[in-house]
């Protein structure tokens, strides 16, 4: 097998996609004149990367490559499949039926053992976006480090009988999340009304409320998870809330994994909804806001127009 026809094959695995060029009809095209054979070493399976071999029956000769590159002691394609099935709320087994369904080959039997990896670097960015969500807090206060914020506490299960729950402190300024403790027991004091009033200074606490929800999203109620995985959902809410799903994209990089167009493509137009949606919510109760001291205006003049009117004895 001549060089350029391997490098032309080793490129197609790693960018057909890229490419639009299907592996099968590049390797028809191919196998005309020099029977080129891909396969798949089904031993080699590590999750959902395999390792190709590409055969020239020509020349007897071959060479492999995985279909994934490694990046921290794990591939690519597996690291993207734990932290996927996390991002939609959903653990090992739902990774092991969508492949399933997928005609994939099975996800990694030890999916949790990516969890402390993941841990790490969402610690430091969540962090690295706290710290800057208070910085600008603090600019927005007049450079006054003595901002106003508000404490919520949440819980994994309804009724306070869980033994996750998270408490978090958001800003009063802008409206991000500052600070977050992630709790195996139940703490009285993060739902005491008065703390709650010396925080809020009679603000809302909408903020505390969409993070809230947040996390939820990553970390259903219905399912029991330990404190790793409470972390984990809570970290990645962290970063998505205060700088959206795009801010995602410094997870695969700091994992040294290219993000890749329909990554970035993808977590840009879910931003980009998002906002839509919210300024659509915003726009809609502006309008029933309006139309409400519009009616108001106008039923005090009428009530107005009532007294005014003349009345037997009134003059």
């Amino acid at each position: 097998m001549s060089k350029s026809t391997e490098e032309l094959l080793l490129n197609s695995v790693e960018s057909a996609s890229r490419r639009k060029i299907k592996i099968p009809d590049l390797l028809k095209e191919q196998d005309s004149q020099n029977k080129i054979e891909l396969r798949e070493d089904l031993k080699s399976l590590r999750g959902l990367a395999v390792s190709l071999e590409i055969i020239c029956h020509n020349c007897e000769e071959s060479t492999s490559t995985m279909s994934s590159k490694i990046s921290n002691k794990y591939y690519d394609v597996n690291l993207r499949l734990t932290y996927g099935m996390r991002a939609i709320g959903k653990g090992g087994a739902a990774a092991r039926i969508f492949c399933g369904l997928m005609n994939l080959p099975p996800s990694p039997a030890k999916f949790e053992r990516h969890n402390s990896l993941f841990l790490n670097v969402l610690k430091t960015i969540s962090e690295d976006s706290m710290n800057a969500a208070v910085h600008e807090a603090v600019i927005a206060n007049d450079n006054n480090s003595n901002i106003a914020v508000a404490v919520d506490g949440t819980w994994h299960k309804i009724g306070y009988s869980s033994l996750n729950g998270v408490v978090c402190a958001t800003s009063v300024e802008n409206g991000k999340v500052i600070d977050f403790e992630a709790l195996a027991k139940y703490c009285s004091s993060c739902k005491e009304k008065d703390l709650l009033k010396k925080c809020l200074r009679g603000r809302t606490q909408n903020p505390n409320e969409s993070f809230n929800k947040c996390i939820w999203e990553l970390i259903p109620k219905t399912v029991f998870v330990g404190i790793e995985t409470l972390k984990f959902g809570v970290m990645d809410a962290v970063i998505c809330f205060n700088d959206g799903y795009v801010s995602r994209i410094k997870v695969f990089e700091a994992l040294v994994i290219k993000p890749g167009y329909n990554t970035e493509r993808a977590l840009l137009i879910i931003d980009n909804k998002r906002i839509f949606e919210a300024e659509r919510i915003v726009n809609k109760v502006s309008l029933e806001a309006r139309n409400k001291r519009s009616l108001k205006r106008k039923m005090d003049k009428q009530n107005l127009d009532e007294e005014n009117e003349y009345q037997a004895g009134k003059y």
